[in-house]
């Protein structure tokens, strides 16, 4: 059932995922290399989910 209940998963770039949050790319590259944020990748796109 809890399934069931799940909301489809929102994705976002780089950009929305800033816009979001009011923080910059940098601070979101940071946390990507502290191993915090792991965004899939589309080419050299990052997908954050």
């Amino acid at each position: 059932m809890a399934a069931e209940l799940r909301r489809p998963e929102r994705t976002y770039s780089i950009r929305e995922l800033c816009q979001e949050f009011a923080c910059t790319p940098r601070a979101l590259r940071f946390y990507e290399d502290k191993g915090l944020l792991a965004p899939a990748r589309s080419g050299l796109n990052r997908i954050y989910s």
